[in-house]
């Protein structure tokens, strides 16, 4: 018992997208006996099997469209011998449901926070008007060391040192997803938290199945060495006409990977030569049979700060304290890597 042959019909079209359509394609089955069934006949291999199948009708062939449905045999109502029988597939080109033929996503978005205030334009002294609630006039006050419209420094007060903590304000930090599909899994966590060592560039265009006759670019931004941080990755596995893909996606943040920091602190360094705070200095024989490596800074009636004081970038106080004079230590928080070795868009 057998199949004997398999012939198209007829086909017929169905939906059509932008991406794709769907058409069925009707055969007749002529069977070697009439004990043949639908078991038989669909274990045939002249029929198109579900998902490896291709669309042929005649002359034409459509490689990019994959069969979708096999349905159950029945009986020709014209034949009388029981030997033939009908068969309808179902054939759909669908770009959508194609990760090979897909192009690389990427999507802007853009991510609310506050950041700390590092510096900022001082613009006068100002106080309560008594007419008016909640408006504000210039006071007139001058001060040598915050000159309004030109002094650049940590927001302070008047003496002025920088105030601790320093203020924050609404930062709002762009983002870029980007996604693709990929056959085999591929460990990306080493690239995670790090920023881009060299420019990276991100850019992908339309799918080439648009019929314009050419492929415009959806999306192109480089990016300079150490501004753009890989924040997270994720890949779920999800199925297309019964293979197996990977979908990731990369999320990107524009970040410059380092922190600022005040140097600042209630206890000077303490090392030979410097100051001890009782009217001497620390010698090797201080440093080394026990005493701290830092001394603990005493305010005009002799008594330890508590407030943290500016230091000189050495440990030491400030000698002229004021705002204009802070120093910062730049802190890289983020190592650097190569992004182009994460091969984005590679489907293999």
């Amino acid at each position: 018992m057998s199949v004997i042959s398999v012939c198209e019909t007829r086909v017929t079209s169905g939906d059509h997208t932008p991406d794709g359509n769907r058409f069925s394609l009707t055969y007749l089955v002529l069977c070697s006996s009439r004990k043949d069934g639908p078991a038989h006949i669909l274990d045939s291999p002249l029929l198109p099997s579900v998902y490896s199948a291709v669309y042929r009708y005649g002359t034409k062939v459509e490689v990019l469209a994959r069969c979708v449905s096999v349905s159950v045999p029945r009986r020709a109502g014209s034949d009388k011998s029981d030997f033939k029988w009908i068969v309808i597939a179902d054939f759909e080109l669908d770009i959508e449901s194609r990760p090979d033929l897909l192009p690389l996503k990427i999507e802007p978005y853009y991510i609310s926070g506050t950041e700390v205030v590092e510096t900022a334009l001082f613009k006068g002294f100002y106080g309560p008007t008594s007419a008016t609630y909640g408006v504000f006039q210039d006071k007139g006050i001058t001060n040598p060391n915050l000159v309004k419209d030109q002094t650049i420094s940590p927001i302070s007060n008047s003496v002025p040192t920088p105030l601790i903590p320093a203020p924050e304000r609404e930062k709002v930090t762009a983002g870029y997803r980007v996604s693709w599909y990929k056959k085999t899994f591929l460990d990306l966590s080493f690239f995670i938290n790090k920023m881009n060592l060299k420019s990276f560039r991100l850019m992908t265009t339309e799918t080439g199945f648009n019929n314009k006759g050419y492929i415009p670019v959806i999306f192109d931004k480089t990016f300079e060495p150490g501004t753009l941080r890989l924040r997270d990755v994720q890949a779920p596995r999800v199925t297309f006409y019964g293979e197996y893909w990977y979908n990731y996606t990369l999320e990107f943040v524009e970040d410059s990977g380092d922190l600022y920091e005040l140097d600042r602190g209630i206890g000077a360094r303490a090392k030979p030569g410097d100051d001890n705070g009782r009217g001497g200095t620390y010698t090797m024989g201080d440093v080394f049979t026990g005493q701290p490596k830092t001394r603990q800074l005493l305010d005009v009636s002799g008594n330890p700060v508590t407030d943290p004081v500016m230091f000189d970038g050495n440990g030491k106080p400030l000698e002229d304290p004021k705002a204009s004079n802070a120093i910062y230590l730049r802190w890289q928080i983020y190592n650097s890597t190569d992004f182009d070795e994460m091969n984005i868009g590679n489907i293999k």
